[in-house]
């Protein structure tokens, strides 16, 4: 969750292995993987930017602000997009 809204919503094992919002990468990145050879080309992703007021959120979707996938002028229609 992210400002009270659901980001990505699937089966547990899909979502570690497959994770597909934005959101999810970051919330994930820090995460040791147990493969050496993994752990050691893996990214982590660090959010930039202000955490949005949860009293007035942006509108469409509510990362859109913090994502690293998209540009900061980036509108959603409240859906997660993925590339």
């Amino acid at each position: 969750m992210y400002l009270g809204k659901i980001m990505e919503l699937t089966d547990r094992d899909v979502l570690y292995s497959t994770p597909m919002h934005p959101y999810t990468h970051a919330l994930m990145s820090p995460c040791r993987l147990p493969d050496p050879d993994k752990e050691s080309r893996r990214e982590r992703i660090l959010l930039v930017g202000d955490l949005p007021s949860p009293i007035d959120p942006p509108t469409g979707c509510v990362f859109h602000t913090r994502c690293p996938k998209y540009p900061p002028d980036s509108q959603r229609d409240g859906q997660a997009a993925v590339p």
